[in-house]
């Protein structure tokens, strides 16, 4: 009465085959007609060897952030630094130019992660998940220093601690 339902079992239709288990397709002979073996395929251009997007070459990069934000003299889509994902979320932290947000410490920058820029620059202490189809393509001319890096995750790794 309550609870799951029952899986019926799959119903085999006709004219289908599967193929046995230990056959394989005999080697094809190269169109120029020599008796070579055919070459090994490069596994990076397999379909299924492709960069997945949920793996660690996203993270801390830099995405524009679709939705504006800021007060009324800053609203803008502001730069978020990727910190976390998941399939269908991103944690991001946001990019300041002031070190204190109210009465909390923003995570200094050793350099800032625009090119081209010596302003002091923070992070904010701010970790907040949101769809990925609110963010854009990287941003090629921000980038983030490794002891930045170190710094992040170490706060990361404190405010994980702390939970």
């Amino acid at each position: 009465m309550y609870g799951r339902k029952k899986k019926t079992p799959a119903v085999k239709r006709p004219g289908t085959k599967k193929q046995k288990q230990g056959t394989r397709r005999a080697p094809q002979k190269p169109e120029n007609g020599n008796a070579e073996a055919p070459a090994k395929s490069n596994p990076t251009k397999r379909k299924g060897a492709q960069k997945s997007r949920t793996g660690k070459d996203t993270l801390f990069t830099f995405r524009r952030y679709k939705k504006e934000e800021g007060g009324k003299t800053k609203r803008a889509k502001h730069p978020k630094l990727i910190v976390d994902q998941t399939p269908q979320d991103y944690g991001f932290m946001g990019v300041t130019e002031s070190a204190k947000r109210g009465h909390h410490a923003n995570i200094p920058l050793k350099q800032n992660p625009q090119k081209g820029r010596n302003s002091p620059a923070y992070i904010r202490k701010e970790l907040r998940y949101d769809k990925q189809e609110n963010f854009e393509e990287v941003l090629k001319n921000y980038s983030l220093s490794d002891e930045d890096k170190a710094a992040i995750l170490q706060y990361l790794e404190n405010r994980k601690k702390k939970k």
